[in-house]
């Protein structure tokens, strides 16, 4: 789905740190029927300079869910289902970047679940399904410059024709996400939780254009694909002490991603003059952590430690941006590697409390995480050009806070709440690699702001 999530639960997925989601049983065992909505306005980011706005990403959305537990013979059941929509709005159009567009997105996915106890085990399954379509009219401010006569003659020269300075993106993404979830007691109070999940996601992004290259056969309205799968596959585990005040899980992840470029060229006869196929790439990343939760009267403190390896390979090639002397294509492409791996250690702590009638919690993550990566590239230039291949290490020290504050009145058959999140990155650059990802402009001074999640939900119990 191309949805912004809250940065609070994000940036930790990033940092191996997912959400758990794994259930306990005093959940199935004392619910309630209940109808809940929510509005949530998430302000993802923003990037000004002292007087003018260069960047906005904000996404509002709306919740709503329904609890219907029941009863038979030797147990208890619960039915929940969810819908969620919500839009996304990214806006550059006045930063200071090559790229600047306006990005619209429309989303929207429903749960269902099903669980089932008998007051000493539990099982459950949950399923979740969604939908997006994106919009992003886009416009190219800056292209590359050389002053190598050669890179310039047979390269740069051409890609601003061939692409033109304007385009617009366009497409859907579909996610199905099936949960299967146990609970059994075992020796002496103790009880064991287990969790599996398989997240599927599709993303089809096209991007049209018009190219005024200098071959006719090639000129004219043009489109190229994007099509994107990711599969994630997590497994939580859990060991409950008796009382439930300490507790030890394991979670285990495994995403991979694969993507490919497609062209979609003019029909020409007798052969094509330009590629089917720009190129692919495949991206794995396997990781997890592990916690250890401690409970004692109004506090809750969580600490954990977590791994993650990635690796991957790419290679692609430029469309054919036009004809030399109207008889040699030119075109470039690049293939490369990257591999890598990110240590992280977390530290939560949470407190409930009550005061005048309202009651709410109050709590802060921490979380350190060294991501190291090394990069591999080499490109496959044409007409003799040269340039040196890459072999360049990517390293970063990432300090992450986030600070929540819940706030909640119960009355005799509903309640009130909200909730306020705030996230706070701190990203340092720690190699010596000429490899830059961002490039440094000292005569501007940017005020960047964002990471806040603001959210009001109403429950009813009926």
């Amino acid at each position: 789905m191309l949805t912004a999530q809250q940065p609070e639960n994000f940036i930790p997925a990033l940092l191996n740190f997912p959400p758990n989601t794994l259930p306990v049983l005093s959940e199935i065992l004392h619910s309630e029927r209940t109808v809940e909505t929510s509005f949530q306005y998430i302000d993802l980011y923003r990037k000004r300079t002292k007087s003018t706005p260069l960047l906005q990403w904000a996404t509002p959305d709306w919740r709503a869910s329904v609890s219907l537990p029941g009863h038979f013979r030797t147990g208890k059941y619960l039915i929940q289902m969810g819908l969620h929509r919500s839009t996304m709005n990214l806006r550059n159009t006045r930063d200071h970047t090559a790229i600047q567009g306006h990005l619209n997105s429309h989303n929207t996915s429903g749960q269902f679940g099903f669980a089932v106890t008998d007051s000493i085990a539990m099982a459950g399954i949950r399923f979740s399904a969604g939908r997006s379509a994106y919009t992003m009219p886009l416009e190219i401010t800056q292209f590359p410059q050389t002053d190598n006569d050669a890179l310039r003659k047979y390269f740069f020269r051409w890609i601003e024709p061939a692409f033109g300075q304007n385009g617009e993106l366009k497409g859907t993404s579909e996610s199905i996400n099936p949960e299967i979830y146990m609970s059994v007691p075992i020796l002496r109070g103790y009880r064991f939780a287990l969790s599996y999940s398989a997240l599927s996601m599709r993303y089809q992004p096209d991007y049209f254009y018009t190219n005024r290259s200098n071959k006719p056969e090639l000129a004219g309205p043009r489109e190229m694909s994007f099509p994107t799968d990711i599969t994630r596959k997590t497994v939580q585990g859990r060991v409950e002490t008796p009382g439930r005040h300490l507790n030890f899980s394991l979670n285990l992840f495994n995403t991979r991603l694969k993507t490919a470029v497609d062209n979609h060229p003019p029909v020409t006869e007798p052969v094509l003059l330009d590629f089917t196929s720009l190129g692919s790439g495949e991206f794995l990343w396997n990781g997890g952590n592990v916690l250890t939760y401690w409970e004692y009267g109004h506090t809750m403190m969580q600490i954990g430690a977590g791994y993650s390896e990635i690796s991957g390979s790419f290679s692609l090639v430029t469309p054919v941006l036009g004809y030399y002397d109207d008889l040699f294509p030119v075109a470039h492409g690049i293939s490369g590697q990257i591999h890598g791996k990110t240590l992280s250690e977390m530290l939560s702590l949470g407190y409930d409390w009550s005061v005048f009638g309202l009651d709410g919690r109050t709590g802060i993550d921490y979380i350190h995480a060294t991501p190291e990566y090394r990069l591999d590239g080499e490109a496959q230039m044409e007409f003799n050009l040269v340039s040196q291949p890459v072999h360049y290490p990517v390293h970063y020290r990432v300090n992450f806070i986030a600070v929540r504050v819940l706030i909640g009145k119960t009355f005799k058959s509903s309640r009130i709440g909200y909730k306020f999140a705030q996230s706070i990155p701190w990203i340092k650059r720690t190699d010596h690699s000429p490899v830059q990802i961002r490039q440094p402009r000292p005569h501007l001074k940017y005020v960047r702001d964002g990471g806040a999640t603001y959210t009001i939900c109403y429950t009813y119990k009926f």
